[in-house]
């Protein structure tokens, strides 16, 4: 829990933390554990995993609209004495911003298809899809066509979407219309902050996006890290068998080099 008890947490196995940020925006009914659990099999492999619902999703009641900056301070606090980071999407900028605020306590950082488009603003593709998705979800439409509208853009599988009714997908677009989106975030100081702590740094893209990919190179660069692809041709490639053997071993290899 955070400070007021209000976050609802799991944990899973027994072993060094590990912290998961899932994405997503608010009115889903999923949380942490539905998001990540194609990643509890880790747990048996001598980690534990802390799984938060972000505010406004799952168990964990709503703090007002998604602002990364905000989310980041309950991340960070979380971290306590020192976690390794996950985070997809939209979490994984909050994730990245926590880092900036507590560099010291992240044992490593993951950041799966981070949609920081800031990290690189010169870069054609990245501006053509910030644009592209600034100007889709501006336009004056339904909630629930605008969330149709970000998923298409987002990259989200099409059998995903389909399992949500009508009324969810009102809601999830309801929430994509009050949130600030990474579009407006600037993460440069959070990337010198994680740049001069210099934790092991990991990130992993699906391969279909060629921003993302840029997006992702350019954080690798600059956080001295790993840019992984695999290649699901979507924005989850942590639900490919092959990610919870990249990231076990990334996890590792970061536990060593801490252990020198």
């Amino acid at each position: 829990m955070t400070d007021d008890g209000s976050l609802h947490v799991s944990r899973w196995g027994h072993g060094r933390s590990v912290l998961l940020i899932h994405g997503g925006p608010q009115g889903g009914p999923a949380g942490g554990e539905a998001l990540w659990s194609a990643q509890r099999p880790l747990a048996a492999d001598g980690w534990e995993l802390v799984v938060p619902d972000r505010p406004g999703h799952g168990r964990s009641p709503s703090r007002g609209p998604e602002v990364i900056e905000e989310e980041a301070l309950w991340v960070a606090q979380l971290l306590g004495d020192g976690m390794h980071l996950v985070g997809h999407s939209y979490g994984a900028c909050i994730s990245l911003a926590a880092a900036g605020l507590a560099p010291g306590a992240v044992r490593s950082l993951t950041l799966i298809e981070p949609p920081a488009y800031s990290a690189a603003p010169e870069n054609p593709d990245v501006s053509a899809a910030r644009a592209q998705m600034r100007d889709a979800l501006r336009e004056e439409m339904p909630p629930r066509d605008r969330y149709l509208a970000f998923a298409r853009l987002a990259g989200i599988p099409d059998e995903l979407t389909a399992r949500y009714d009508e009324a969810t997908r009102a809601r999830m677009g309801h929430g994509l219309s009050i949130m600030r989106p990474p579009w407006e975030w600037d993460a440069g100081p959070a990337i010198d902050s994680v740049a001069r702590a210099r934790p092991p740094f990991l990130a992993v893209t699906g391969g279909w996006s060629p921003s993302m990919e840029a997006i992702a190179d350019a954080l690798a660069t600059r956080l001295e890290g790993e840019h992984a692809v695999i290649p699901t041709g979507h924005h989850l490639p942590q639900l490919h068998p092959a990610f919870n053997e990249l990231l076990g071993r990334f996890l590792a290899s970061a536990e060593a080099q801490r252990s020198r």
